[in-house]
């Protein structure tokens, strides 16, 4: 064998070693029972009456990389829950009714958020607000509002039966207030899980209540670990964030051993799961590829421990509407700039179609190498 030959081939061995090095499918393990989603976002729509259409083909891009279902299907309680001028409560949602004709023509399973408490808001109507979250008045309505629920998801298989969106971020912010409400909260936990559960269709679904990392491993850990017990997984919104800037990808292993210290005996589905693109916070196209190949390579360690990983989300949000969501999330506190571009550079595309980032690129290959739809 000549010695160009024998440089070529050891190159070429060279090359498959750090290949494998990169995507070591000795390592890897199969989908099992794993479910791996995408919360849906458009991307830009010059046409707001082409919304549905626009929708309906990022559900279908979705669809093709091989999630097993779309990212939560929220009701927000004081959107929904209408007075009438004689006090009548009614319930209208027309958005949400006409994504369940979409779901459901997909066949595509959901996890269905109820939401009394969003971020920093209650979403709790405005004239029980003032009302202690146990009282009576409050677990009333709010089982009727779960009861519209079940009756309008009536054809759609759910996964999981989510309580509140970040919810910890509110008690929190209502403790540093002088309102301690964690008692009532739980009880209010309590009662709504009973109530779910005796509806014939959710009696097996798993409940949880879906906080932020931060809030699962840091200043109210023991109150949410108490709240916790009654869930059946642990739900989390889980982005790697340190003051104004993001985290390293690696960061994920040291995070999700924290999550496992706290919660030794419980699984988990992760309801957000994001890292952003903005260089302006310190990230990179290339550090958000980075986060996706590090996800599933600890997801595979830890298979046993998270069963949902939902990326949040297909598509960066447009410009136009980043404030507007910053306000619905933050009140009336003015979102900062590098909020609005930790929002706003999320997606696992531009905004435009096709504009797919190498995020989404290495996504695909993963799931591929997983052999995810087979």
């Amino acid at each position: 064998m000549n010695l160009l030959i024998k440089i070529c081939l050891a190159w070429i061995a060279f090359s498959f070693q750090v290949d494998a090095g990169t995507n070591d499918q000795s390592q890897m393990i199969p989908k099992n029972s794993r479910l791996f989603s995408i919360a849906i976002t458009p991307p830009e729509i010059k046409n707001n009456a082409d919304f549905w259409q626009v929708y309906e083909q990022a559900l279908d891009l979705a669809i093709a990389s091989g999630i097993d279902l779309p990212g939560e299907l929220t009701f927000t309680w004081s959107e929904v829950e209408k007075r009438s001028f004689l006090g009548n409560i009614s319930y209208q949602d027309e958005k949400t009714v006409q994504l369940i004709e979409i779901l459901k023509r997909k066949k595509l399973p959901v996890v269905i958020t109820i939401q009394p408490f969003e971020t920093l808001n209650s979403r709790i109507p405005n004239d029980l607000r003032e009302l202690p979250y146990d009282h009576p008045k409050v677990i009333e309505r709010f089982k009727q509002f779960i009861n519209w629920v079940y009756k309008t998801t009536n054809d759609l298989e759910a996964v999981a039966i989510v309580f509140g969106n970040e919810f910890d971020v509110h008690l929190a912010v209502q403790a540093a207030n002088g309102h301690n409400n964690w008692q009532a909260l739980e009880n209010m936990v309590v009662q709504s899980k009973a109530f779910i559960k005796s509806l014939p269709r959710w009696q097996s679904v798993s409940f949880a209540l879906e906080s932020t990392f931060h809030g699962l491993t840091g200043p109210t850990w023991q109150e949410l670990k108490t709240i916790n017990q009654h869930a059946d997984i642990i739900g989390v919104s889980y982005y790697p964030l340190s003051e104004n800037t993001v985290d390293k990808p690696t960061i994920l292993d040291q995070h999700l051993k924290d999550l496992f210290r706290v919660y030794p005996d419980k699984k988990f589905d992760f309801y957000q799961f994001g890292y952003p693109s903005s260089t302006k916070i310190g990230s990179s196209l290339e550090k958000q590829r980075q986060f996706i190949e590090e996800t599933f390579k600890r997801w595979d360690q830890y298979n046993d421990r998270i069963r949902l990983i939902t990326f949040t989300w297909l598509y960066d949000v447009q410009q136009p509407h980043i404030e507007s969501m910053s306000a619905e999330v933050l009140g009336d506190i003015s979102p900062t700039q590098a909020f609005q571009e930790f929002i706003g550079s999320l997606g696992l595309h531009s905004s435009m179609v096709g504009a797919e980032k190498p995020a989404f690129k290495e996504l695909k290959k993963q799931v591929i190498l997983r052999k995810w739809s087979e």
